[in-house]
């Protein structure tokens, strides 16, 4: 009964301290930002692409423009 007692006790604690919130810290996560270009690879610049053996026989065709 102790040792349950110990748990309950501190996962309250582990759970009121996770949900604080510091504002210094969201406020530095809000100002960050990150920018990367999105490349679509053909199978000879990315011969190891895992994928190459599960494409369906449409895989080449462009639905979307």
């Amino acid at each position: 009964m102790i040792k349950l007692n110990v748990f309950i006790f501190f996962t309250i604690i582990a759970l009121l301290y996770s949900c604080t919130i510091d504002k210094n810290k969201s406020s530095l996560v809000n100002q960050s930002s990150f920018t990367f270009t999105v490349e679509n690879l053909s199978d000879e610049m990315y011969p190891d692409n895992p994928d190459i053996g599960f494409r369906s026989k449409n895989y080449q065709n462009n639905y979307f423009s």
